[in-house]
């Protein structure tokens, strides 16, 4: 008797325990669907960012293409071990997409849920009203969440857009495949004076005798320049203004210019903006008479 109460006992234990890993393994069936369809549902997001992307951020960067292509050339080097140091580089792309390109697809989770049409588009159709349900009811309660993540993926995309952009023009730049890192400060005046002549300009490389802190005189349609040549591998200071701005009137030019393949210091900036020196990088050479303007009197 005891033997069959026992059986009866170890047999309905045995029918619970299924009946229990029956009701789990069905829970983790409508868990992983309700993962599959949250995963459709990103998978979708994701594709309607990097389309808000092509459509805001591209226009923008072509926009403002010469500037930011100067910008990476100013501020990206290779350091004493080979390695691209470019953290100057990323901060001004972060600067570039918080001013100047407006603010990512999905500002406000309202935003999110008037694209539920077309999210439920992208869906199988046995999948529609479970997705709608998703988004009407679960997904409202992570709604900071999906900002974030939105926000995130936005500007990573963004980021890797500009640069991309960017590095392509750079490359096909036949003004860029010219310089070498490693040339002298004698071979960087030669490149200079080069792209003036193809500019049009008649350039004279002065030397280092004698320069009164210019490198090159240049002239074209009756305009004089005097340019300093800077192939530095830290930003330009003020004492290049203040030599060429000297050299200007030495030389008896109408508009100094100071060019280096780096960037300037904020004391040169705000001489140059006070002096009306013009600060260049010497891939902007090519456009001199686009910079300097039409010639007055």
């Amino acid at each position: 008797m005891v033997l069959v109460v026992v059986l009866s006992i170890a047999f309905m234990v045995g029918a619970i325990m299924a009946i229990v890993s029956l009701v789990r393994r069905k829970q983790m069936e409508d868990f992983c669907r309700q993962s599959d369809r949250v995963s459709l549902v990103e998978q979708k997001l994701v594709a309607l960012e990097q389309e808000v992307v092509r459509q805001v951020v591209q226009p923008k960067v072509e926009e403002h293409l010469p500037a930011l292509m100067r910008k990476y050339r100013q501020t990206v080097r290779e350091d004493e071990y080979g390695l691209i140091v470019g953290d100057v580089w990323d901060r001004e792309v972060n600067y570039f997409l918080e001013r100047v390109v407006p603010q990512g697809p999905f500002p406000d989770f309202s935003a999110l849920l008037r694209q539920r049409d077309v999210l439920l588009a992208a869906m199988p159709e046995r999948d529609r009203y479970r997705v709608d349900l998703l988004l009407r009811k679960h997904l409202p309660s992570q709604a900071e969440e999906i900002r974030e993540w939105i926000s995130l993926t936005y500007r990573q995309h963004a980021a890797a857009v500009v640069q991309d952009m960017v590095q392509e023009a750079i490359a096909s730049d036949p003004t860029d495949a010219q310089f070498d890192e490693s040339m002298s400060g004698e071979d960087f005046e030669l490149l200079c004076a080069e792209q003036l002549s193809r500019a049009g300009w008649k350039a004279n490389v002065i030397g280092a005798t004698g320069d009164q802190g210019g490198d090159i005189v240049a002239e074209k349609d009756g305009r004089r320049v005097v340019l300093q040549c800077k192939k530095y591998s830290a930003p330009v200071g003020n004492a290049a203004v203040q030599e060429v701005f000297a050299a200007m009137r030495y030389h008896a030019a109408e508009v100094a210019c100071v060019v280096s393949n780096a960037g300037y210091t904020k004391a040169a900036l705000q001489l140059a903006a006070t002096a009306g020196v013009h600060l260049l990088h010497y891939s902007e050479i090519g456009e001199l008479d686009k910079i300097l303007g039409p010639r007055i009197g």
